[in-house]
């Protein structure tokens, strides 16, 4: 890729880096850009055998996005490396071949075809009432309560015995909410 396609101020870099809307990694799966995949790769390199070169990626990326209304970045080229890229050239850049395109593609649709099929059942508790909030608090409380009060009664034995009245009346009642 020559300097020219890179963002030429800083403004344009910092947008085009930051940017969500400039991201093409939502394109990518989509069905309709999946159509694409096969023919926009015969129009940049040929043949499917040849892999397209990391020179060659942004043509790739504008025929397989005709839609998108952004120059095509750096960043769009990393982020097609990062989801196809495999393997490497003689000058240690990011090639994508034919096969690796399949690839990616059938472990996407795996990867989502996993995340439906995935019984996920959610907290039973609304984590915005008053009544679960005192309770979270509550068992905090409780909770710090021992972390500080076990070690003190090891280290420093505050009282005469562990079945002193005193350390009975003070843990009873906070074992009983831990239940």
């Amino acid at each position: 890729v020559d300097e020219e396609d890179d963002p030429v101020n800083w403004v344009e870099q910092i947008y085009s880096a930051l940017a969500p809307s400039r991201s093409i990694k939502q394109y990518l799966y989509t069905e309709e850009t999946e159509e694409r995949y096969e023919e926009a790769f015969i129009k940049v390199v040929g043949d499917l055998k040849a892999p397209i070169k990391h020179a060659h990626i942004p043509h790739f990326i504008e025929n397989l996005l005709p839609n998108y209304t952004h120059r095509v970045s750096q960043r769009n080229v990393k982020e097609i490396l990062h989801a196809f890229g495999r393997g490497e050239n003689q000058k240690g850049k990011g090639v994508i071949v034919w096969s690796g395109i399949r690839k990616g593609l059938e472990d996407y649709k795996k990867r989502k075809a996993d995340d439906e099929t995935d019984v996920f059942i959610g907290n039973a508790l609304n984590s915005a009432s008053k009544v679960y909030k005192m309770w979270v608090r509550f068992i905090s409380f409780v909770a710090t309560y021992h972390f500080v009060m076990v070690p003190a009664r090891i280290c420093y034995a505050p009282w005469s015995s562990y079945l002193d009245a005193g350390a009975l009346a003070t843990d009873l009642p906070a074992d009983f909410f831990t239940l």
